[in-house]
């Protein structure tokens, strides 16, 4: 616990921290901060708005204040989350363009993994969600594999539940699939 208080910590004055996902170890920094986002896009090798970096959630209360959230929307991520599916979806205006980049969506995901969950909560704020890795280079699970142009301040310990399988990527705005993954299945009772 000591480790996810620091963590938060140096979420909270700007800093980056790599953490462990359901699928992929993932580098965080408070959405809310766009020299953070800087940081994040210079570690990952991109320029920050160029492309989507996804966000994490501790709630579905926290997503409200991200993301245009209908009734449709909220019932399905009520029913799939929290777990290793990131929903794309309407960001609010109030939401930096260096996260959603070219595009009006952002993904958004509400991570299983409790220590995820946990170092949202004790930072209070939703975190960047990309993956700990160079941009094109495929997705890491060990903090031992992480690959960055600048390393993160700290690196939480832990355990990526369906490591080595892919995130199921659902664009809900338009009622699709974008990438079959862990729990497609689920997703696509719901949908079709």
């Amino acid at each position: 616990m000591e480790q996810i208080l620091k963590a938060a910590k140096t979420l909270k004055r700007g800093g980056i921290v790599a953490y462990p996902g359901d699928t992929y170890y993932a580098l965080g920094a408070n959405i809310y901060d766009d020299q953070a986002i800087v940081q994040v896009a210079a570690a990952k090798g991109i320029v920050a708005g160029s492309r989507p970096l996804p966000v994490a959630v501790s709630s579905l209360l926290q997503i409200e204040d991200i993301v245009q959230l209908g009734s449709d929307y909220r019932a399905v991520l009520e029913e799939i989350w929290p777990g290793p599916v990131m929903f794309l979806l309407p960001k609010r205006d109030s939401v930096s363009s260096l996260l959603s980049g070219p595009s009006n969506l952002i993904g958004v995901i509400y991570f299983q993994n409790s220590t995820a969950q946990k170092l949202i909560q004790r930072a209070g704020f939703p975190i960047t969600a990309t993956s700990a890795n160079i941009s094109g280079r495929g997705d890491v699970a060990r903090p031992d594999k992480i690959n960055l142009k600048h390393s993160p301040e700290i690196i939480l310990k832990g355990v990526c539940p369906y490591a080595d399988r892919d995130l199921t990527i659902v664009d809900l705005f338009n009622n699709r699939i974008i990438q079959d993954g862990v729990w497609a299945d689920k997703v696509e009772r719901l949908l079709y």
